[in-house]
């Protein structure tokens, strides 16, 4: 049976070795620190009422801003959209304020779905998209937060692929915009995100927001953010942040505690125990991702605390050493 060729969708150019030298790729904008750059897909999730989204809203009003949030560096002010889908319209705006510390930038921009202009549509649906797509093109929009990512996607389980996929498929379109997408979702009991395994894939960041340990009923946004996958590098070990009145009446969050662990140290000195043969296997026992790790690597390098490709000499020699028990067992 022969395929009209006219019908295949077009895959990008193929380059040669040659061609691709010659190729000048922009490099993605920092908009907040490394963790959130431009054209990215990042993940915000944590329980129901443990405060991610005002940390979400932090996030997105200080990009509009262009200010700095903790030792997160802005870059020049952005356009956000923020679509609220679950919090009361008064209170989504009192947060906002506050959070603020006063009037809010034209450069934010909220669409909230709880008051009489309607609900926010489905986001798993095409036609709901191209609603989404023409509202954000019109603003000329290049960060948008969607608050929270159950609350959107509301035609069927988002744990179901035959849901998800449709809906990665419009974030990668958003992204191929140059638009950097902010989810905010909701954990499961088992304290992990809600979702196929799948959804965390293509993503740039996901951060998981959770109330430390001992943390009394009552003192206010507490919480711990703890980077889960962060592929720019550029977040924290894990910190835990309140948030409090500021001397100008506005909210902000003051670090109170956090990891008195130096990521890069502790990979040198698992490295140095050679018990792993390759970075999969350090990266599974720090229970952090491969690019993770090999950012670390790098640090530990640019720093003279490891030589150029030390790492790499050790995991040969680990290997080698594995091979030889082997065959001495044999």
């Amino acid at each position: 049976m022969q395929t009209d060729a006219n019908s295949l969708p077009k895959l990008p150019p193929l380059w040669a070795g040659s061609e691709l030298m010659k190729m000048d790729f922009p490099e993605p904008e920092h908009l907040l620190g490394k963790w959130l750059p431009s054209g990215s897909l990042c993940m915000i999730y944590g329980s129901t009422g443990i405060g991610k989204s005002w940390f979400a809203m932090s996030v997105a009003l200080a990009v509009a801003n262009g200010r700095d949030l903790l030792d997160w560096e802005a870059s020049e002010p952005r356009r956000v959209a923020y679509f609220e889908a679950e919090m009361n319209q008064a209170e989504t705006k009192s947060r906002l304020v506050a959070l603020n510390g006063g009037p809010l930038p034209d450069f934010f921009m909220l669409c909230s779905g709880t008051g009489p202009q309607g609900a926010l549509p489905s986001i798993d649906d095409r036609e709901a998209q191209d609603l989404y797509l023409e509202q954000i093109l019109e603003h000329d929009i290049e960060v948008v937060v969607f608050d929270n990512l159950c609350s959107i996607v509301t035609e069927a389980s988002i744990s179901e692929d035959t849901t998800w996929l449709p809906v990665q498929s419009f974030f990668r379109e958003l992204q191929s915009a140059g638009i950097t997408v902010l989810l905010v979702h909701h954990a499961g009991k088992n304290g992990d995100y809600l979702g196929t395994s799948r959804m965390t894939q293509n993503m740039n960041t996901v951060i998981e927001v959770s109330r430390p340990q001992g943390t009394p009923g009552g003192s206010g946004a507490v919480i711990e953010i703890d980077f889960k996958k962060d592929r720019g590098g550029g977040g924290n070990p894990g910190q835990t942040l309140k948030l409090i009145e500021g001397e100008t009446g506005g909210l902000g969050w003051q670090v109170i505690g956090g990891s008195s662990v130096d990521p890069v140290e502790e990979a040198i000195e698992a490295l140095e125990t050679r018990e792993f043969a390759n970075q999969q296997e350090l990266a599974d026992h720090l229970g952090i991702s491969q690019p993770k790790l090999s950012g670390l690597f790098s640090k530990a390098m640019k720093s003279g605390r490891l030589e150029q490709g030390e790492h790499n000499k050790i995991f040969h020699q680990v290997r080698t050493e594995r091979k030889t028990n082997s065959e001495q067992d044999e």
